[in-house]
């Protein structure tokens, strides 16, 4: 562990191989079999578990917690991966959140995304600025952008909006009758569609 380490301070290394690469890397905690193995001058960064940040070399404030958690990780910043190859695919993407087994797993250059849920978001590999948030929820496409999906298995339709609930949602109901608006005087609903 830290076995290149010349000028990096205030790290802690445990594990075959763990930062075995880092050299003046500092801040950084790597804690598994090839955890951070090959950061060199990146600081902050947090991995825990077996080739969790394996790849890592200059990025710094990331967090992976779980086996190969963002494994492919080398320039990407500012990322948080907690799960079974969560982010394991991120290679220059900033920004990401990712909970769960598989979340945003296929996310390659994608920033700015949030997934939540076993398997959320695993279709995304370049969108930015997805939310996620279900069991098998995903966006529309690989490069979707700005699409708000929440529900179980649920998946986006188009860039720039927001999809709630499942196909097998029938009815949208408030906490307590006559007391919801849609909208208001001042925010209108530009158009309604109804059948």
């Amino acid at each position: 562990a830290g076995c290149s380490n010349t000028s990096g301070c205030y790290n802690n290394f445990f594990g075959p191989n763990a930062g075995c690469s880092n050299t003046t890397g500092c801040y950084n905690n790597f804690i598994g079999c090839r955890a951070g193995c090959s950061n060199t001058t990146g600081n902050y960064n947090e991995a825990f578990g077996y080739a969790a940040l394996t790849s890592n070399t200059t990025a710094s404030f990331n967090s992976a917690f779980g086996y190969a958690s963002l494994h492919t990780n080398t320039t990407g910043g500012y990322n948080v991966a907690f799960g079974h190859t969560a982010l394991t695919a991120n290679s220059t993407g900033n920004n990401n959140t990712a909970l769960g087994h598989r979340s945003l797993d296929t996310n390659t250059t994608g920033s700015g995304n949030i997934a939540i849920g076993y398997l959320a978001g695993n279709d995304i590999t370049t969108g930015g600025d997805n939310t996620i948030i279900g069991s098998g929820a995903d966006a529309s496409a690989n490069n979707a952008a700005n699409q708000i999906v929440i529900g179980s298995g649920a998946v986006g339709t188009t860039n720039n909006t927001v999809l709630l609930g499942n196909g097998s949602i029938t009815n949208w109901l408030p906490t307590d009758d006559n007391e919801v608006d849609l909208g208001s005087s001042t925010k209108e609903m530009k158009d309604l569609y109804v059948d």
